[in-house]
């Protein structure tokens, strides 16, 4: 798929799109109305969200992937309020119209493919896409499962947000505002799951609210750590690690915006990063913390690496000495593997054969409880993709990791407005290494990718005018 092709509008001006935006608002507008008057109002914002949504990514794809953003850092499991076989997250049924729509502009049959070469990550990719459907093709003929094929293709179309964004974030701004989206639906999360974590009526509410478009029970939404008393935030994330990986894209990301402002400009943004550090460090997600440092010192090292090295060197002698320091102990202990949690980490490391031997190739697929002889509750994102998709689907994701990464750190001096991504970028990859959720989750999964398509593209040597 070329750069004119994707970037090639469909129809060609705003005056011929007009009938049919047109059209799709009234219908929009008046179905949104009978909704409101006949149910109840969460069910009611969300029949507004879809329809919205949906029209959206009919007529402007790259402006609905924006809103689909925000949707996945704000409300990633809110599902579609109507059965018709089933009832997938309006952001996974949104993802899939963003990208039919933008297929059915691009015309990528029609064009040439890109040119070979192992350092383009655009390939890594599409043989990582291409191995995951193999997998699943293979895990079907030994046994149908539906669940497995939905769970697959919500995978599926999740890495394919490199391919979208890659193309948009050639256009002058589209980067900048996806920075300001994520970072403006951190701070939402932040400030929600906060006030979640010291008000527990109020959390008790919003899970009350939300329980109607798909969410779980109030009383199953707290969570804590292995000591079942110290209780961690989860906002509207649900899970406190997914919460915490995507709090760390958001606060490194900020700061990347921070680097450059002076004066007030930079107080409000300071006000920005820290209204989003207390919830992340209330997540008490270890491997978000990791990552969220990992982004933080790759963007201090950009401007300053004698200070980059001396705090690295705190943090080290910080986790080393003997002393309790509170939050920091719950850090240590992951660290030295004194915790549960921890060990299991280690335990993955010992029985890695036994976690790919049941089909090392391609993988046992993407079955809910998957068959392989020996499954852990596996925590590292590439080993949790070796058991699916085997050792050669690892391989293409670690290669397409490697090349994004490695394309990114010989260009981004060009475009040191956009550094916050390459750091948000390495901190998703680095909360891979003690979470699998940035490959088993579809909106985590979209967003990680995202990331690494958005840095190819502002990478790129040829630019194209703005339309986002």
């Amino acid at each position: 798929m070329t750069v004119a092709a994707i970037n090639r509008p469909w129809p060609s001006t705003f005056a011929e799109r007009r009938p049919l935006a047109v059209v799709l608002l009234l219908v929009t507008g008046a179905a949104s109305g009978l909704v409101a008057s006949a149910t109840a109002p969460p069910i009611s914002v969300t029949w507004l969200v879809l329809l919205v949504v949906l029209v959206v990514a009919a007529i402007r794809p790259d402006i609905a992937f924006l809103g689909l953003v925000a949707l996945a850092f704000l409300l990633p499991f809110a599902i579609v309020p109507v059965r018709l076989g089933a009832q997938p997250p309006i952001f996974e049924l949104g993802l899939a119209v963003t990208v039919a729509s933008t297929l059915v502009r691009s015309r990528p049959f029609s064009q040439a493919l890109p040119k070979l070469s192992l350092a383009n990550p655009y390939l890594w990719v599409a043989g990582f896409l291409l191995v995951g459907l193999v997998s699943t093709v293979i895990s079907l003929s030994r046994s149908w499962d539906l669940q497995q094929l939905q769970y697959a293709s919500k995978l599926g179309l999740g890495v394919s947000a490199f391919y979208l964004v890659a193309n948009w974030s050639r256009r002058r701004g589209f980067a900048r505002k996806l920075m300001l989206v994520i970072v403006a639906s951190g701070v939402i999360q932040a400030a929600l799951a906060t006030t979640m974590y010291f008000n527990s009526k109020w959390s008790d509410s919003v899970f009350t609210w939300v329980q109607a478009v798909g969410y779980p029970p109030a009383s199953s939404a707290n969570r804590y750590l292995p000591d079942g008393e110290t209780i961690r935030a989860v906002g509207t994330a649900v899970d406190p690690n997914v919460l915490g990986v995507t709090l760390a894209i958001a606060v490194v990301i900020a700061a990347s915006l921070a680097l450059s402002l002076r004066g007030r400009r930079l107080v409000l943004w300071w006000i920005v990063i820290l209204s989003i550090v207390p919830a992340l460090a209330f997540s008490m997600s270890r491997g978000a913390w990791l990552g969220a440092a990992a982004g933080t010192f790759g963007l201090i090292w950009y401007r300053r690496p004698a200070t980059a090295w001396a705090i690295l060197f705190v943090f080290v002698a910080a986790v080393a000495i003997p002393t309790r320091i509170g939050p920091l102990e719950h850090l240590r202990s992951g660290l030295l593997a004194r915790d549960p949690a921890a060990a299991l980490r280690l335990e993955e490391m010992r029985h890695i054969p036994d976690i790919v031997g049941s089909s090392p190739a391609f993988g046992v697929g993407f079955l809910t409880e998957p068959i392989a002889r020996y499954s852990l509750e596996i925590s590292n994102a590439l080993l949790w993709i070796a058991e699916r998709v085997g050792l050669v689907g690892a391989a293409f994701y670690l290669a397409a990791v490697a090349t994004i990464l490695g394309a990114s750190l010989r260009r981004f001096r060009a475009r040191p407005k956009t550094v916050g991504l390459l750091a948000a970028f390495v901190a998703a990859t680095v909360t891979g290494l003690v979470d699998h959720h940035i490959v088993s989750m579809p909106h985590l999964v979209a967003t990680y990718w995202l990331l690494g398509g958005t840095l190819m593209g502002v990478y790129a040597a040829q630019r194209v005018s703005n339309r986002a």
